[in-house]
C-alpha cells in the first residue's frame, strides 16, 4: 500500500495558539506568542498577553505592596468548545524604574476547561529589570485537548474532522532587551513540550490504514527562538492610536532534545488610527509559517472571527483585517470588521489555494474605571456558512 504524507487541509474566532500560546502553551504558545492573535486565540493569549497589557500605564490602579487581580477568559469556538479559564494574578508596581509604562510584576495561576472535555492548568510570572530595559516573561503548566483536525493526504481530501486528544505539560521562558532608550525590544525565548496524543478514527475510510501510526503518537517540542517588537500605543489593552509590529524565528531541533527538526516563524503588524471624534480603526497583518517536518497540530490556521478554529490549516498563513468602532452612546460603541486569509503549503500556492473571507459586527461596553477596557461580543460569519461567536476584551483582533 502506498504511504502517504499527512498534511493539513489547505484551505481564528479562537488571533495569537493547540492551547502564546487551545488554551495554555497551544494560545500562550503554539498561536499566541505564534502570532495568532483573534477572538477566542486573543482572549486566551489574555493569560499572557493582557497581563503584560495590564502591567502598562493603562492598568489598574495597583497598591505599592500589589493587588490580587482575578481574571475570567471565556472561551466559545464550536470546535474547542464553550466553557473559560479563571486564573489570579498578584500585580506590583516596579518601584525601581522611573518609565511611565513599565510593565508591574505580575504571578499568577491559571485553570479552566470547556464542555469538549479540554482542561488546564498553569501559573506564571512576569517582571522588568534595569529601568524596564529587560523584561521576563514565564510560564509552566499543562493541558489536555480534545479538538477536530481536517487531514489532507495526497489522494484525496478528507471532508470531516478527526476527533484528537492532546495532553502535555510544558514550560516556557523568554527575556527581552531595550534597544537604548527606543521602543524597540529583541530577545530569545527558549520553549519545552513533552506532548502525548492520539487519534479517534470512528468510523473506516480507505485512507485511515495510513494514519494507524497517529492513533497513538508522542513527541516532544525544544526550540530556541529570537523575539522582536516594536510598541509605540497609546494603550495596550484598548489603543486608538499608534503601531504595534514585531517578529518570531523559531527553530526546533534534536540538538536541543527535540524529537523532530523544523523552524516556526510570524511576522505580524496593527495599526491603530483615530478617524473622527467618534470613529476608530484598526488595520492588521499577520504572516506564519512552519517547516514540513512539524506535526499537523503544530500548523498555524486562519483565525478569523466566524471561522471555526483549525478548520483551515497549512505550513503558512496569511492574513489580513480591517475594523472600525462608532462610539454611539457614552459607554457604548459597535463595531464592525472583516478580513482575508489563505492557507497553504508553499508560496507557489498562494495564488491557487482558496482565499476565505469573514464579516461581523458586535457591541462594545467601556469599562472607564479599568482605562477604558472595552468589553463586548462579536458575531462573525466566514465562507462555507460557518458563524462564530465571542466574547470580546480590547481590540478583539
Amino acid at each position: 500500500m502506498k504511504k502517504h504524507k499527512i498534511s493539513i487541509l489547505s484551505s481564528k474566532v479562537v488571533n495569537n495558539t493547540i492551547f502564546a500560546t487551545i488554551f495554555f502553551f497551544f494560545v500562550v504558545g503554539f498561536l499566541a506568542v505564534y502570532g495568532q492573535k483573534t477572538n477566542d486565540v486573543q482572549n486566551y493569549n489574555g493569560i499572557s498577553e493582557l497581563f503584560n497589557q495590564v502591567g502598562t500605564k493603562d492598568s489598574v490602579k495597583v497598591k505599592n505592596k500589589g493587588n490580587l487581580v482575578p481574571f475570567p477568559v471565556p472561551i466559545t469556538d464550536e470546535n474547542i468548545g464553550y466553557g473559560g479559564v479563571l486564573g489570579l494574578a498578584h500585580m506590583k508596581k516596579n518601584t525601581k524604574s522611573n518609565r511611565e509604562n513599565t510593565p508591574k510584576n505580575i504571578t499568577g495561576i491559571a485553570g479552566g476547561g470547556t464542555n469538549k472535555g479540554t482542561w488546564l492548568a498553569t501559573v506564571f510570572h512576569s517582571s522588568t529589570f534595569n529601568n524596564d530595559k529587560i523584561r521576563y516573561g514565564g510560564i509552566l503548566g499543562y493541558a489536555s485537548i480534545n479538538l477536530d483536525f481536517y487531514i489532507l493526504e495526497e489522494i484525496e481530501f478528507i471532508h470531516f474532522p478527526v476527533e484528537t486528544n492532546i495532553s502535555f505539560w510544558g514550560t516556557q521562558h523568554q527575556v527581552l532587551f531595550r534597544l537604548g532608550n527606543s521602543k524597540f525590544f529583541v530577545g530569545p525565548q527558549y520553549r519545552f513540550m513533552d506532548i502525548n496524543g492520539g487519534l479517534n478514527i470512528k468510523i473506516s475510510h480507505p485512507n485511515f490504514d495510513d494514519l494507524k501510526f497517529y492513533k497513538s503518537f508522542s513527541d516532544r517540542i525544544s526550540g530556541l527562538a529570537l523575539l522582536g517588537n516594536f510598541d509605540n500605543r497609546d494603550q495596550t489593552i484598548s489603543p486608538v492610536k499608534g503601531y504595534y509590529a514585531g517578529f518570531v524565528f523559531r527553530t526546533v531541533a534534536s540538538w536541543l532534545g527535540a524529537s523532530r527538526d523544523y523552524n516556526q516563524g510570524d511576522i505580524f503588524a496593527y495599526a491603530y488610527y483615530k478617524l473622527g471624534s467618534r470613529v476608530y480603526s484598526i488595520l492588521h497583518f499577520d504572516h506564519q509559517y512552519t517547516g514540513d517536518k512539524a506535526p499537523f497540530y503544530i500548523k498555524p490556521f486562519i483565525g478569523l472571527r466566524g471561522i471555526p478554529a483549525m478548520r483551515y490549516q497549512g505550513n503558512q498563513v496569511t492574513t489580513a483585517e480591517m475594523q472600525w468602532r462608532v462610539d454611539v452612546y457614552k459607554s457604548w460603541s459597535l463595531v464592525a470588521f472583516t478580513g482575508l486569509g489563505e492557507a497553504y503549503n508553499k508560496f507557489n500556492d498562494f495564488n491557487t489555494s482558496k482565499l476565505l473571507y469573514n464579516y461581523g459586527t458586535g457591541i462594545r461596553y467601556t469599562l472607564k474605571k479599568v482605562d477604558n477596557l472595552r468589553v463586548g461580543v462579536d458575531f462573525g460569519w466566514g465562507t462555507d456558512d460557518n458563524f462564530g461567536w465571542v466574547i470580546s476584551f480590547g481590540t478583539a483582533l
